[in-house]
């Protein structure tokens, strides 16, 4: 998908990003709102928060790019350097004109700044008029946010909330025990438990871990074992 970024702002490159390649676990309630938004088939105006580092920008470039899949078209926008810009909000403004979907990133980047306040009030009123789905991200629950415009708070309470929280070290594993079935390989919790104890927790270090067992096991032609980890990893 072409994400239009207005200004040429530079920004990763996410068309890549699906539910499928997703750190998390494809049944989450959030996961499942957002393939729902990505068919045109979920509520309007959808308000997704959690810490940095849950899944939030990766979730939502997987929705763009499923819309754009579906025969849709949409468009993302990053707050966080839009607003350093003299004409950002102008440019998201003009940007946003018979799209089936609208991403704003980073929401608590514009909070406190009146101009972009009252310009994003008048943003979600034209796309709610249009019907077109909008997808909303933040580090913090919109109670905490300290939004000043009240037009605004009003407006963004009528949305639909969701909240990533971080995985603990179990439902680390779990994803990686699932990346593991994907791949076809069976690793045990008896495994599992064995490499809680004696590994880093940073998904980094799992799936690096995840593929050299997966190319190991294959050279070796075994079966992911307590033994054969210990021999792998020299544990």
């Amino acid at each position: 998908m072409d994400v239009q970024i207005p200004l040429l702002i530079p920004y990763p490159d996410n068309r890549q990003a699906s539910f499928e390649n997703f750190v998390g676990f494809l049944d989450h309630p959030v996961v499942t709102q957002l393939q729902k938004i990505a068919t045109g088939t979920a509520p309007h105006l959808f308000y997704l928060w959690g810490v940095e580092g849950v899944g939030k920008s990766h979730l939502v470039h997987a929705t763009c790019n499923l819309c754009d899949q579906q025969g849709g078209e949409a468009v993302l926008f990053p707050l966080d350097q839009l607003v350093e810009t003299a004409t950002g909000a102008e440019s998201l403004l003009s940007s946003v004109e018979e799209k089936e979907l609208v991403v704003l990133e980073n929401l608590n980047h514009a909070v406190g700044r009146a101009v972009w306040e009252e310009m994003l009030f008048h943003l979600l009123n034209q796309l709610r008029d249009a019907g077109t789905h909008l997808i909303i991200t933040a580090r913090l629950p919109l109670s905490e946010l300290g939004i000043q415009l009240a037009d605004l708070r009003s407006r963004l309470s009528e949305g639909v909330v969701g909240h990533l929280q971080p995985l603990d070290d179990m439902q680390k594993w779990q994803v990686v025990q699932q990346r593991a079935q994907q791949r076809g390989m069976e690793m045990g919790d008896e495994v599992v438990n064995f490499l809680m104890q004696r590994t880093a927790r940073d998904f980094h270090t799992l799936f690096a871990l995840l593929d050299r067992l997966d190319r190991e096991t294959l050279i070796a032609q075994r079966k992911i074992t307590i033994p054969f980890v210990k021999q792998l990893f020299d544990l």
